[in-house]
């Protein structure tokens, strides 16, 4: 793990939301936009961590595999849900955050989708193709 997200999550104050991403991802571009709005909510304390070499070490630990991800952590730094975020809509988003961080689940939450982007897979970070492009360069 970074240490500066070693660092946040050691904080026992309030609830903690990382959205891990990569840079190439355009749903994780999307995505952030969202979570730039919830983190001005106040309702927990937001961080983004962008895959690289410094910070792969953290999206192994938690089992990253799609992106954007949401991980939600509670006050000691205990992570209590992962989550594609890909495609869902604010509204989505922020209901299914909403949940978690008053201790419920949210099975719904994957169903409320706007956006035709699909998640990226981290294998394919280093040539910025979405799992969907993959799949088709695959086929050919």
């Amino acid at each position: 793990m970074t240490r500066e997200l070693s660092i946040a999550l050691a904080k026992q104050e309030r609830k903690k939301a990382v959205l891990f991403s990569t840079k190439a991802c355009p749903s994780c571009r999307e995505v952030l936009k969202h979570v730039r709005e919830l983190a001005s909510e106040g309702a927990a304390e937001y961080y983004y961590l962008e895959l690289s070499r410094l910070t792969a070490g953290a999206f192994e630990e938690h089992s990253i595999e799609l992106v954007p991800a949401l991980v939600i952590f509670d006050e000691a730094g205990d992570q209590l849900e992962s989550m594609c975020v890909a495609n869902l809509t604010y509204d989505a988003l922020c209901n299914a955050v909403d949940c978690i961080l008053a201790g419920g689940n949210d099975e719904g939450r994957n169903g409320d989708f706007d956006l035709d982007i699909p998640p990226c897979s981290i294998d394919d970070y280093e040539s910025g193709a979405s799992t969907c492009e993959k799949a088709q360069l695959d086929r050919d």
